[in-house]
């Protein structure tokens, strides 16, 4: 069963928090219970607080991924990001908007994170060419329409969001 979005908040607390107990001199060592190990009222607190801080902004720079989709959706052209800033920014989308999570990305392992990313990075002149085009999604093996190609900038971004997805999969793979 996927992980609800509050849960997903609430675990992100946990882990912060303990990450600031293991910090702190005078550790209490119930400060360093992990979320897992929680009853369900305590789980209720993260959450409430992930809720909060999502609410005013804070975690996982939602208001920059705001202005950066409204970029991406041809907006603001001075949005001030770098390239690795719009793939960050990309992914978190992907995970919140789409769903494409850990759990989801843990799935596709014949490496179709990187050919997808590989297809998006593709200059234009060459994916047009059908065999490649073909070959590429035959790879990926997907549904019919998730390739959906937008301006030079915006498929470099996805290409770079799917790549780091793929990393992200390989290492939580190794970890295992």
């Amino acid at each position: 069963m996927e992980e609800s979005l509050e849960d997903q908040r609430g675990r992100r607390v946990r882990e912060v928090w303990v990450v600031w107990a293991k910090e702190q001199p005078d550790c209490k060592p119930s400060w360093l219970v992990g979320g897992d190990d929680l009853d369900e009222g305590q789980r209720e607190v993260d959450r409430r607080i992930g809720a909060a801080l999502w609410g005013d902004g804070i975690m996982a720079g939602y208001n920059a991924g705001i202005e950066a989709g409204a970029w991406l959706a041809g907006g603001d052209e001075d949005l001030p990001a770098s390239g690795a800033g719009l793939i960050a920014i990309e992914r978190h989308r992907q995970v919140i908007q789409e769903g494409w999570t850990a759990e989801h990305d843990a799935e596709h392992i014949n490496g179709e994170l990187a050919i997808a990313g590989v297809l998006y990075a593709l200059p234009e002149p060459l994916r047009e060419q059908r065999i490649l085009r073909d070959l590429f999604m035959s790879a990926v093996n997907w549904a019919a329409g998730w390739f959906k190609p937008r301006t030079r900038v915006e498929d470099l971004v996805r290409a770079g969001a799917l790549m780091a997805a793929e990393i992200d999969r390989l290492k939580a793979e190794a970890t295992r």
